[in-house]
């Protein structure tokens, strides 16, 4: 009898230590649980904080960008890691008017990321073909060899991805706008010609703005692709002759003539509100608008004459336009919306 019941107090005690033992690992497993939900929840918070901060420094440096090397932020003794990125640097991730802001932490071994990807509005009016002309009384005199070509084309040559514009747009008929001279000449674009109602006043609008932070020309810059520059050209005749590579915005005011020379390359918008002289082997690549009364010519003819002579080419490019978008967006103050949040 005393054995049997010494029997059943050791048989009884190795139970209640086993449930006592199963007790216990199932509080460690809670704990851990609990602690690894609080280290989550934790790093969590402290991505977002870091991307808060990131949005912040960037609403007050628009042009801030990492370029591989992160910007820190520290919250509770805890650093993150802060990527600012664009189309340069990601350029199959972003388009031309995006930038991603991307936060990293990490805690304990756990990491979460918080990113934002925000969309800037275009410093560009609406473009509506590679070349457009506004208002009625313009003439495009064509003499030589032009051609004006409204589908996407990158400058190199390769195939732009945006979806084509016309060639030419205008707020009249062709025959009322063009006399060829006898001229051979190509348009091209879908369709090579229209006739649109388009906005002068919103035109002029940007021209202001434009004008206001526009450096007056200093020969021979013209900005270039790394560095595109806004341009308005003085009072009275400005020659620009065997020029490669310019980019950015040029305007010419109704009191301005631009003449160019030789051989002659561009990317990005011209406006012309004077005159445009083309006599040379020119190329552009974006889109050149016209305001009203604005003159292409070689020689002084009627005041509403338009002249093109010469290898002359305007080629829509949207990559083109993208670059000075891009570049000088910051200069123009423009806005952006946060187009998304991801965590």
């Amino acid at each position: 009898m005393g054995r049997g019941l010494l029997i059943m107090t050791l048989g009884l005690s190795i139970v209640l230590g086993m449930i006592q033992i199963g007790v216990q690992n199932r509080q460690l497993s809670a704990d851990s649980q609990n602690v690894g939900y609080f280290n989550q929840t934790h790093v969590q918070n402290i991505a977002a904080s870091s991307l808060e901060y990131g949005l912040n420094k960037f609403n007050q440096n628009p042009g801030w960008r990492t370029a591989g090397n992160p910007d820190t932020f520290t919250m509770i003794g805890v650093q993150s890691e802060i990527h600012v990125d664009d189309n340069i640097s990601h350029p199959d991730d972003l388009q031309g008017n995006q930038i991603r802001i991307r936060a990293l932490a990490e805690v304990d071994n756990r990491t979460a990321r918080s990113e934002a990807i925000l969309q800037f509005e275009s410093i560009f009016p609406p473009i509506p073909g590679a070349m457009g002309f506004y208002g009625e009384d313009s003439e495009l005199d064509i003499r030589g060899n032009v051609t004006v070509i409204g589908h996407d084309m990158n400058p190199d040559g390769t195939e732009g991805e945006k979806q084509s514009l016309p060639g030419i747009v205008a707020e009249v008929e062709s025959d009322s706008l063009m006399v060829t001279s006898g001229q051979a000449y190509t348009l091209d674009g879908e369709p090579p010609f229209s006739v649109q109602d388009l906005d002068g006043q919103e035109l002029q609008d940007f021209i202001v703005d434009f004008m206001a932070v526009a450096d007056l020309y200093s020969a021979p810059d013209v900005g270039s692709v790394e560095n595109p520059k806004i341009v308005k050209m003085p009072e009275g005749n400005t020659e620009i002759s065997d020029k490669e590579g310019g980019a950015g915005i040029i305007i010419v005011p109704p009191d301005a003539t631009l003449s160019l020379r030789g051989s002659f390359s561009y990317q990005g918008l011209l406006i012309i509100q004077g005159k445009l002289d083309i006599a040379g082997n020119v190329a552009i690549y974006g889109s050149a608008l016209f305001g009203d009364n604005a003159l292409l010519e070689i020689e002084e003819v009627d005041p509403n004459d338009a002249t093109l002579k010469g290898n002359t080419m305007i080629q829509y490019s949207s990559s083109a336009l993208e670059n000075v978008d891009r570049a000088l967006g910051v200069l123009l103050n423009r806005g952006f919306s946060i187009s998304g949040i991801y965590e």
